[in-house]
């Protein structure tokens, strides 16, 4: 009977260890999750700012090229 009861004892104690090791593991998981995700979300924020840039760029060129169309416009007329 005595015997029985330590390794009932034994087998509760080992697997609130291997209970406890699955939060933490888990734990582990979810911290490395969002780690990834906010590297995610700034290279995202990155790509969008170089987009955005080369929009601005892009409309800068078009404007120029409007404008001396137009110059050479006035110039005909």
């Amino acid at each position: 009977m005595l015997q029985e009861s330590k390794k009932e004892i034994a087998s509760l104690q080992s697997e609130g260890a291997i209970g406890r090791q699955l939060i933490r593991l888990r734990s582990r998981q979810l911290t490395y999750k969002v780690a990834e995700l906010k590297c995610e979300a700034w290279l995202l924020i990155d790509r969008l700012k170089h987009a955005h840039a080369s929009v601005g760029t892009e409309i800068q060129g078009a404007t120029k090229a409007m404008a001396a169309m137009s110059k050479l416009n006035r110039l005909r007329l």
